[in-house]
């Protein structure tokens, strides 16, 4: 009879352990979904950024070649209605 209890008792104590071991695992699951989430939304913002530069770069080299020779070539003329095209359906979108 006292094995039994002895071999309970042992039982008792491992769960306990990997209920206790459970339950910090599923704090550290629970920070690093967290973490996750702040870097999503960082790689979020910063293609963002990124992507707002590329357009700047884009909106200098074009101001550069006209400032260069004064005549729009096609491409860059193309490039320019595109842009006007983009602000008037933010400005659409703005107005609704």
């Amino acid at each position: 009879m006292n094995h039994l209890r002895d071999r309970f008792n042992e039982l008792e104590d491992k769960l306990r352990k990997i209920l206790s071991e459970l339950n910090s695992l599923r704090e550290e699951n629970s920070k690093l979904k967290a973490e996750n989430s702040d870097l999503q939304a960082l790689i979020a913002e910063q293609k963002k950024d990124f992507k707002d530069l590329e357009e700047s770069d884009n909106l200098v080299k074009i101001a550069e070649k006209v400032s260069n020779n004064g005549d729009l070539d096609p491409e860059i003329k193309k490039q320019i209605d595109r842009y006007i095209l983009e602000i008037d359906k933010c400005i659409a979108l703005l107005r609704e």
